[in-house]
Formats: C-alpha cells, structure tokens, sequence
C-alpha cells in the first residue's frame, strides 16, 4: 500500500517540497496518513485528498481532508486502482 496526498483542484499528486505530478505513480509514498495531513497542512491546501493507493486492488481508499484533518464526517470513497 502507498499513501498518497492529491491536490483535487490542480488534480496532481505530492512528489516532494515543490513538485507535484499528474502521475500517481510518480506520486511521493509518504510514511503515514498523519504524514500526510501534516504535508497538506504546512502547504495551506484547501481542497485535497490522502488516497490509499492498494497495488493489488480495483479501487483505493481516498480520505478526504477538512482544515483540521481528517474528516471524521464525511465517508470515505473509493478510486480505481492505478493497476486497474
């Protein structure tokens, strides 16, 4: 499983301080979620996503984020699979 951050405005993936992707492969495999909602936090992002990305699976987890984290109200929703 790699965990991913997604800009849904611009559409790209985090690939590192300053770089984005429109690829999800080329996306940056960061450490946790909690990583994650701390890269999306330091770079102010309003509108964006920690995707689960599931190698093996037709559809990846996608966690949508709120100002102060994960949101805890909204379900989750599934993407296809880079793979698929």
């Amino acid at each position: 499983m790699r965990i991913l951050l997604h800009d849904i405005g611009k559409d790209v993936y985090y690939r590192g301080p300053s770089e984005w992707t429109g690829d999800r492969r080329e996306a940056a495999d960061l450490v946790s979620t909690g990583e994650a909602v701390k890269v999306a936090s330091s770079l102010r992002l309003e509108n964006a996503e920690v995707v689960l990305d599931f190698a093996d699976a037709y559809e990846n987890v996608v966690l949508k984020l709120q100002p102060d984290g994960l949101s805890s109200q909204q379900p989750s929703r599934a993407m296809p699979s880079a793979a698929a």
